[in-house]
């Protein structure tokens, strides 16, 4: 069966997991699809490493992003995604409008490995992390483009701690970094989000829904 064609609950999707995130510096410039502004440095990249443990799809993720805006409204433009599940692919495609491949994520202890039909992908090893925090909220905001750009604004909570990145593999097929070990990369443990169904740029009523101040 075509990935695409696999059943996947509708928005909201609730999940709960860990999740590990990092700041890199790639070697070139980055660029966003019209509509959007990169937002602060144009090399950062952001990578994001989820385990989706509970929820409407249970899954791995892997993607690498930069910050973003359209206009006022700051979120991460995903330049490349790999899950390990078709119901995740089809509805992060066909909800909101996010690119997933599928990929399979080896877990070794404080290492990952992720692999696609075309061989690495990338790998990551974790050093130990710092105090957890106690539960605190935070935003996960996001765009997508399925026939026109959309917004979404994830809400989460969870407990944070600095833990060290570094990097065992990095295809050549994702933007070069400047360097193995991130420079500023957190987990956030036992988190539990909710993810709501976007809203085109386009619709000014979007952000009042979405909880973000319109312009």
């Amino acid at each position: 069966m075509n990935p695409e064609e696999a059943s996947y609950p509708p928005a909201p999707w609730r999940s709960a997991g860990t999740m590990w995130a990092a700041e890199l510096t790639a070697q070139k410039k980055l660029s966003v699809p019209r509509g959007l502004s990169i937002l602060g440095d144009p090399r950062r990249l952001v990578v994001l490493l989820v385990r989706y443990r509970e929820g409407a799809v249970t899954y791995d993720e892997f993607m690498v992003t930069s910050p973003a805006r359209a206009g006022f409204r700051p979120g991460l433009w995903i330049h490349a995604i790999w899950v390990d599940s078709s119901a995740s692919l089809a509805g992060g495609r066909h909800i909101w409008g996010v690119p997933k491949e599928l990929a399979r994520f080896e877990w070794d202890g404080p290492a990952t490995r992720i692999f696609d039909h075309r061989g690495p992908i990338a790998g990551f090893r974790f050093g130990p992390s710092g105090r957890h925090t106690p539960r605190l909220p935070a935003l996960a905001p996001g765009f997508g483009h399925h026939q026109h750009l959309m917004y979404f604004a994830g809400r989460l909570t969870g407990h944070i701690a600095r833990q060290p990145m570094h990097l065992t593999k990095w295809s050549h097929r994702l933007p070069g970094t400047v360097a193995e070990t991130a420079k500023r990369s957190f987990v956030i443990d036992s988190f539990h989000m909710t993810v709501p169904a976007p809203r085109t740029v386009r619709d000014r009523t979007a952000w009042s829904s979405a909880g973000v101040p319109g312009k």
